[in-house]
C-alpha cells in the first residue's frame, strides 16, 4: 500500500482529500449541527469527485466506483435528474390558460421547441439586448379584434401584434406554426 502511495502521490492526495470531505460532510457536520443547533451546508459531490479523480488518475481505475461513497452522487442520478426532466417536460406540455390579460384565448400552438427569438433593448443600456425566446403562440380575442401573442414556455407575453381576424393572425405567425394551431373557446 505504501508503494502505491509513493508512486501515485497526486492520486493519493486526491483520494485522501475526497475521503476527508465525505467524512466531514456526512459525519462531523451533522454532529456539530445537532450540538450547536445551527445548520452547516456542505458542498455536494466534492468528496465523490475528488475520490473519482484520484482513482481515475491511478493504475486501478475501476476503483473510481468508490466515489459513490458520496451519497449525493447516486442521489443526483436517481432523484434530481429525473425530477428536472419531468418538471421541464411538464412546463412544456401544460395546457395554455383560457384567459391571458383578461382576454379569451381562441387559438394557440402546440409546443414546437422555439419559434423565434426577440431582441429587447435593456432600459439602462439601449446598446445591449436581452434575447427572449418565443416558444408558443396564442391568439386572444379583444374588444378591437384579435391579438397574436408570442409567449415563452411559462406563458409570459414576449410579443403582441394586433389583427382584425383570426386568419390574419395565423397567416402572420411564424412559418413553423403552420399546422400547429389548436382552436379553443369558440
Amino acid at each position: 500500500m505504501t508503494e502505491f502511495i509513493k508512486n501515485n502521490l497526486l492520486c493519493s492526495i486526491l483520494i485522501g482529500a475526497g475521503l476527508f470531505f465525505v467524512i466531514v460532510f456526512y459525519v462531523v457536520m451533522p454532529l456539530i449541527s445537532k450540538k450547536t443547533g445551527k445548520h452547516f451546508s456542505s458542498v455536494p459531490f466534492l468528496g465523490g469527485i475528488l475520490i473519482a479523480a484520484g482513482f481515475l488518475l491511478s493504475p486501478i481505475k475501476w476503483m473510481a466506483v468508490f466515489a459513490l461513497l458520496d451519497l449525493s452522487i447516486p442521489l443526483f442520478f436517481i432523484k434530481f435528474i429525473p425530477d428536472l426532466i419531468m418538471n421541464k417536460k411538464d412546463s412544456y406540455n401544460r395546457d395554455i390558460p383560457a384567459f391571458i390579460d383578461g382576454c379569451k384565448v381562441v387559438a394557440y400552438t402546440s409546443y414546437y421547441n422555439r419559434y423565434y427569438d426577440i431582441k429587447i433593448p435593456l432600459e439602462d443600456d439601449p446598446e445591449s439586448f436581452k434575447v427572449c425566446p418565443v416558444e408558443r403562440l396564442a391568439i386572444l380575442q379583444t374588444e378591437t379584434g384579435f391579438d397574436l401573442l408570442g409567449l415563452d414556455y411559462q406563458f409570459n407575453i414576449v410579443k403582441r401584434e394586433q389583427f382584425h381576424t383570426i386568419n390574419e393572425c395565423k397567416n402572420n405567425a411564424a412559418p413553423k406554426a403552420q399546422g400547429r394551431w389548436i382552436d379553443v373557446n369558440r
